[in-house]
């Protein structure tokens, strides 16, 4: 009989292979999510990852394989932060090799070339750079946390960016015009020591002291947003949400619709003002409700895969309560969400690369705590 787990990992159990001895660990930190791949963080501050691993996203060394149960990252350790993007996961965490305190990246980010994965985590960088991605799409920014000497000049730009152009010309970043190289290297953005950056499928935004600038195919080139004293913020697919100081949330965008069509870039405040955080993914979102043991998860937006956790409900364009109390955070992908709650990681919507941990490769319209 299969039990449900407090993030309780597990063995490893690979499509293609047999299970090996599970492993028990309580409780969950946070859970991050990309394109078809999740990790989370356990109570022991170790990281486990699974789903697609066709970039190595996952970090098991055989490309191509779909990793159905989470899978531990035994060369890292003491895992504080994690950042997944679409097909790529980082993590500042311990290399148990040497001790060394670092952020550590694998799967495509890693391979610019695009012709070669690095499977086991290696340095992001000598510069102690801090990688920002998103799930949605396949650019990623670095921001320095110091200046270099030894660069030409004397100085690092704060934050340098690198885009992918897909067929459309959409980079994702203002300055790659169409026709431009797939990897087309990096470029600087005008915002110096930001504190977070958010990566959507058609826009990014950066937070640097208080202060928002967005940038991408609905917004042209870099702006500072008229918004005040934000601290917190998220982009998705032609919609956002910045937090201000008042623990209020301004979104735009289409923030509802599925498939958004046109871009509202005024800020508005609505029902998502009383969220103490918001998840958008490809064509849903989530936001959690309540403080502390209180807060309750609510999605909205498409259902098409199940990723509203609601069961067989059509696409919604006001929030539902999902069920899930105590919810401590919550990420929206493409097609699937995940959230902690009590310390148990569900996730729920489509699964055909096993990037709901659920040991198989069944879509859940319904939160589905993790099985061994």
């Amino acid at each position: 009989m299969k039990n449900i787990l407090h993030f309780i990992l597990l063995p490893l159990i690979l499509i293609s292979t047999t299970s090996a001895i599970a492993q028990v660990l309580t409780g969950a930190k946070d859970v991050k999510v990309g394109y078809s791949h999740t990790c989370a963080i356990s109570s022991t501050d170790e990281l486990y990852c699974w789903g697609s691993n066709e970039n190595g996203q996952v970090g098991e060394k055989t490309l191509g394989t779909r990793v159905v149960t989470p899978q531990r990252i035994s060369s890292l350790s003491n895992v504080s932060k994690i950042t997944l993007g679409l097909n790529s996961t980082c993590a500042y965490a311990r290399r148990t090799t040497d001790g060394k305190d670092d952020w550590y990246c694998w799967g495509e980010i890693n391979k610019p070339d695009r012709q070669a994965a690095q499977l086991d985590p290696g340095v992001l960088s000598k510069f102690s750079q801090i990688p920002f991605m998103g799930p949605l799409q396949e650019s990623y920014c670095y921001a320095y946390t110091y200046l270099v000497p030894e660069h030409t000049g004397g100085t690092l730009p704060s934050l340098r960016c690198i885009a992918r152009n897909d067929e459309d010309g959409f980079s994702g970043h203002p300055f790659y015009p169409p026709g431009s190289p797939h990897y087309a290297g990096d470029d600087v953005l005008n915002v110096f020591a930001p504190s977070s950056v958010s990566l959507g499928a058609q826009d990014g935004c950066a937070l640097a002291q208080g202060e928002l600038t967005c940038w991408g195919r609905n917004l042209g080139a870099a702006t500072k947003e008229p918004l005040l004293n934000v601290i917190d913020h998220v982009v998705g697919n032609g919609n956002s949400c910045a937090r201000t100081q008042d623990n209020g949330y301004f979104c735009r965008g289409q923030l509802f619709s599925p498939f958004p069509v046109s871009y509202e870039r005024t800020w508005s405040v609505g029902f998502w003002r009383d969220y103490s955080s918001i998840a958008l993914g490809y064509s849903h979102g989530c936001g959690i409700r309540g403080a502390l043991h209180t807060a309750r998860l609510e999605c909205w937006g498409s259902n098409f895969h199940g990723e509203l956790g609601v069961g067989p409900h059509p696409e919604s364009a006001t929030p539902i309560d999902i069920g899930l109390v105590d919810v401590q955070n919550v990420a929206a992908g493409t097609n699937h969400t995940c959230a902690v709650a009590s310390g148990l990681v569900y996730c729920w919507g489509l699964n055909s690369d096993g990037q709901l941990g659920t040991a198989d490769l069944i879509d859940q319209n319904l939160p589905k705590a993790i099985l061994y």
